[in-house]
């Protein structure tokens, strides 16, 4: 398994870190060897253009006696296919004439319906908000958008890449100024980036969908003068 290194960059990124372990380790007159084995759960996260983000990943802190604490966080690919489920059936907007059915089928949601009254834009939305105090309306994704009254529709499914297990390496400093666990964090987005061979014209990369994120689903139409009506649906994906 690969053994990669990160520093630091420019901007806020947020590692929260999943069963994590501490242990201490007196050092002898030879240094201790130890196997570190880190179970269960898969990365989760997204990497922005702008290096902002976050990542949910099983971790492991190793906290050493008069040396310099390690931290390992374990990046590892979905296995099975997510499930996906919403909480309520359609999004509308009383008054603007905007209705949009939502379903679910073979861990998919599906969205369709019509936006009859004049207007700005319309977008149906995806949230993901990893609960960071910092981001705390989370990350917008645009599934669709409309420009002129007619049909709008779109589909989604969570994100399941296929990639090498990757174990990071590095300083608690890097993961967070507030110690191991969710917080501010420093930035690592750009190491992310190349480690996991991103595109330069990938703008926001997901990493993956699942673990420790709320999902919401949500219709806008923006009127003149700055006016933005909304509804929105909480999914749960599995």
């Amino acid at each position: 398994m690969p053994r990669r290194h990160l520093t630091n960059g420019s901007s806020f990124f947020a590692i929260v870190a999943t069963l994590c372990f501490s242990a201490a380790l007196a050092l002898a007159e030879k240094p201790p060897a130890a196997d570190l084995v880190v179970y269960g759960g898969t990365a989760s996260g997204v990497i922005t253009a702008t290096g902002e983000g976050y990542i949910y990943a099983p971790a492991l802190k190793l906290a050493i006696t008069l040396g310099r604490d390690i931290v390992f966080l374990l990046l590892s690919p979905a296995t099975v296919p997510h499930e996906v489920s919403v909480e309520k059936g359609a999004l509308s907007i009383p008054g603007e004439e905007g209705t949009v059915t939502l379903s679910t089928e073979n861990g998919e949601l599906r969205c369709a319906g019509t936006i009859s009254e004049s207007f700005k834009t319309a977008r149906i939305i995806l949230n993901r908000n990893p609960g960071l105090p910092v981001y705390k309306e989370g990350f917008n994704a645009t599934l669709h958008e409309l420009k002129e009254p007619g049909s709008i529709s779109c589909m989604w499914k969570p994100v399941a890449r296929s990639f090498e297990e990757q174990l990071l390496v590095f300083h608690p400093n890097i993961a967070s100024t507030y110690g191991f666990g969710p917080s501010t964090g420093y930035p690592i987005p750009s190491d992310l980036r190349r480690i996991m061979e991103v595109s330069t014209d990938d703008t926001d990369y997901v990493l993956g969908d699942g673990v420790g994120v709320d999902y919401k689903i949500r219709l806008v139409i923006a009127r003149g003068l700055g006016r933005h009506f909304s509804d929105e649906a909480r999914l749960i994906v599995k």
